[in-house]
């Protein structure tokens, strides 16, 4: 039987909880399985990552259309909602490397189920499935911030060149 990590309260910054302490907890002792809480960290935040790049991507292409919408209107929206928006918004702006797009676009939206890897009883023992899951957001996060910044000095290449016809 595992005992329960020990804790400590300890006064933080002066504001008032959601219960209205002016506290926090700190765990004393970490759990007997440091690795497994190690990978569920890297998935969670892997996870996060992944839709927050697909975010600022989004973000990018509406404002750059003049659908300028706000990164906490977006972060309401579903995942798939999420990607949907970048293809469309993505056709709309002409985007060079579309085809790429929506091979990463499938790819996140199958992969996004791998983030309840963390529930699962059997990655607890092994957990090289979960370590695989983080990789995985990791390389399509990776992906899709490469591609963003790709359209981003495509568009300002395009500019440059028409401006330097203008002058």
């Amino acid at each position: 039987m595992m005992s329960k990590p020990a804790v400590l309260l300890r006064p933080d910054n002066g504001n008032p909880g959601a219960h209205g302490f002016r506290a926090s907890i700190t765990v004393l002792r970490s759990s007997a399985n440091n690795r497994r809480s190690e990978d569920i960290r890297r998935v969670v935040d892997g996870y996060r990552r992944l839709r927050d790049t697909v975010c600022r991507f989004l973000s990018m292409l509406a404002d750059s259309l003049g659908d300028a919408q706000p990164l906490e209107a977006l972060s309401s929206r579903s995942f798939d909602e999420l990607i949907a928006s970048v293809i469309e918004h993505a056709r709309a702006a002409d985007f060079r490397r579309i085809d790429e797009l929506l091979i990463v676009a499938e790819e996140a939206r199958l992969a996004k189920h791998r983030r309840n890897i963390v529930f699962m009883h059997d990655a607890a023992r092994d957990g090289t499935a979960m370590r695989d899951a983080a990789l995985v957001f990791e390389y399509l996060d990776a992906r899709f911030a490469g591609l963003c910044v790709d359209h981003l000095m495509d568009v300002r290449s395009r500019l440059a060149h028409a401006n330097a016809y203008l002058d």
